[in-house]
Formats: C-alpha cells, sequence, structure tokens
C-alpha cells in the first residue's frame, strides 16, 4: 500500500494516494494497539521454571528488610554487605 499510496501521488490522484496512505498508517497502529495489548492481558507464556524442583538440602535466605516501605525514590542500602558469615 506503501508503493501503491506514493504511486498515486505521483500520478496525481491526491485522494486516492492520501487515502491509501492513511489506511496504511492507520493499520499499522492499529496493529501495534492490538499486539500491545494482546501481550499485556494474554496468556502467559513463561514457562522455564513451571517443573523446577529445589534440592532438599539446599538452605534458603529470606531478603534482609532495608525499612524502606513505600519510599521507593530513596537509595537502597546493598543487602549483601550486611550478611554476616556464620562459621
Amino acid at each position: 500500500m506503501l508503493i501503491a499510496g506514493f504511486w498515486q501521488l505521483i500520478k496525481g490522484k491526491w485522494y486516492i494516494g492520501i487515502l491509501q496512505l492513511g489506511s496504511l498508517f492507520v493499520g499499522v497502529l492499529g496493529l501495534i494497539f492490538i499486539s500491545s495489548f494482546m501481550s499485556m492481558f494474554g496468556p502467559d507464556t513463561d514457562t522455564f521454571a513451571d517443573n523446577l524442583k529445589l534440592p532438599k538440602n539446599v538452605k534458603l535466605e529470606k531478603p534482609i528488610d532495608t525499612k524502606m516501605g513505600d519510599n521507593f525514590e530513596s537509595i537502597r542500602p546493598d543487602s549483601i554487605k550486611q550478611i554476616t558469615r556464620e562459621n
């Protein structure tokens, strides 16, 4: 439609050329809108860790509470530096 629209403009058929280029523009915008809507609200396709089994002998550590609450703008301290080793 892009080439046909420009061809119509070159031939002097302004109404048909602008109509073809406009419909191409609206179609591309519609396709972008529909694909982004489907990717946000469509089915979940992330199945990487669905069958993940953790070993029984691994000790899982809980995250350190940084007591930030709703203050997302401040710099969060690095929690890995606060961990002490138990020998």
